[in-house]
């Protein structure tokens, strides 16, 4: 199994083009990837998208089945059962969604192009035990003493974190040398404006980091601690901008064309969300009566309302540190038709929710039709083989709408080889000008 950060290494229109984009993500799709990017002379005047969602969850226990009859089984019990065959597996379940509720980029002659995203991260991680499905299925539907939650949910955890990012990167060409395939002499220029094709290009980017909830807990044969920090009525409604957890961060970024080539160089997520109105619960053993605790909804509100049985304190602050990451990338265009890709990422510190190992992809964008790209490609990493991006995109109006769909893993969206994976990444309104 591997972390959540590996699955979600890319921006969720760019999480299945080809798994290998340092060198290809242009317009805001840069944004997270390589901000020097933005500087590329094919970047849009104006380039925007609203609502975009890419999707992965992980589990040696996860299929289409098992999704649908935990949310949609008639019975209580079936549902139970099939949410501690996911949460239950070996390792349990990895998860992660990303939302860009808005992203766009724009132009400025001579001084380069910019790019602003307003983003939000879910991911988590927990196992149920062996006997944790017991926990949803009393007869009366919620748990009637202590010790039965304990026994039952002995050895379970859960790590969960929903923060937003409001990004603002920038890129610009520094040099530009003239010649290229028709053997022209070399010339050099210093405008950031410069239409030829080879050049010299930096990036920036900054985030203000704002966190929505993050859940710690653990269960034992002695009982349970949960430390939490949430949002008032979260997660049915939260704030645009949260005040549980503040930070930011930082990414740089270099990339260099010469002819058919493109190279990347980048470093991102380097910073850190310190969270506040931070409490810890503790739940011991002794027999009495739990509160009408039936699923994980129940469990988030009595942590919100302080309802929750046993002792509930105020805890002291904490900082999380985000996870950094060196970003390597090559792409070489052959024709109109086929573009192809790959890419090398490591980590840069050893913070849980970082790569476990580095992270090696090549992958091809084929465009033969006008109004389709078919982006595929191969990607692997320490404990996870060998995954197949795949994605559809589709122009319209002459590439002003765009519409895409996708997955990090086709083998594991088709229950093949990997079928511990399922994803999902979608497009709907991206628009350029």
């Amino acid at each position: 199994m591997f972390s959540w950060a590996q699955l979600q290494l890319y921006a969720p229109l760019a999480a299945s083009k080809t798994g290998a984009i340092e060198a290809t993500a242009y317009n805001w799709e840069a944004i997270g990837i390589n901000p020097a990017n933005l500087g590329w002379n094919n970047n849009q005047t104006v380039s925007f998208t609203i609502a975009d969602l890419g999707f992965s969850g992980q589990s040696a226990g996860i299929s289409y089945a098992s999704v649908y009859n935990s949310l949609f089984a008639p019975s209580q019990d079936s549902k139970a059962n099939n949410w501690e065959e996911i949460l239950g597996a070996n390792n349990g379940l990895l998860a992660y969604a990303d939302v860009n509720w808005l992203a766009f980029s724009f132009r400025i002659p001579k001084l380069g192009c910019v790019g602003i995203s307003l983003r939000d991260k879910v991911y988590g991680t927990g196992f149920v035990g062996p006997d944790g499905s017991q926990v949803f299925t009393n007869g009366n539907n919620y748990i009637l003493d202590y010790s039965d939650l304990m026994t039952n949910m002995q050895g379970s955890y859960i790590h969960y974190s929903h923060y937003r990012e409001l990004n603002i990167d920038y890129g610009m060409k520094i040099l530009s040398f003239g010649g290229g395939d028709d053997g022209a002499a070399n010339t050099y220029s210093f405008d950031a404006d410069d239409k030829t094709i080879n050049g010299l290009y930096v990036g920036a980017g900054y985030s203000f980091l704002g966190g929505l909830a993050d859940i710690n807990g653990v269960v034992t044969n002695n009982g349970m601690t949960a430390t939490y920090t949430l949002e008032n009525n979260y997660p049915q409604t939260f704030p645009i901008f949260p005040n549980n957890g503040k930070g930011s961060s930082v990414e740089f970024g270099a990339s260099a064309s010469y002819n058919r080539w493109k190279f990347g160089m980048s470093v991102t997520n380097l910073g850190s969300i310190t969270w506040t109105n931070v409490q810890k619960s503790t739940v011991y053993t002794p027999s009495g009566i739990v509160g009408n605790i039936t699923d994980i909804g129940g469990f988030i509100g009595s942590m919100q309302d302080g309802s929750m049985a046993g002792k509930t304190e105020p805890a002291p602050d904490y900082t999380t540190t985000l996870p950094e990451k060196l970003r390597l990338g090559a792409s070489y265009k052959l024709n109109s038709h086929f573009l192809f890709s790959s890419d090398f990422v490591m980590r840069l510190n050893n913070v849980p929710g970082n790569l476990i190992g580095p992270y090696y992809a090549i992958g091809a964008q084929i465009s033969t039709l006008k109004f389709l790209t078919v982006c595929t490609g191969l990607a692997t990493t320490e404990g996870y083989g060998i995954s197949m991006p795949l994605g559809l995109d589709c122009a319209f109006f002459k590439h002003h709408w765009e519409v895409y769909l996708g997955t990090v893993d086709l083998f594991g969206s088709l229950q093949l080889f990997n079928d511990d994976n399922l994803s999902a990444v979608f497009g709907m309104l991206k628009f350029n000008f």
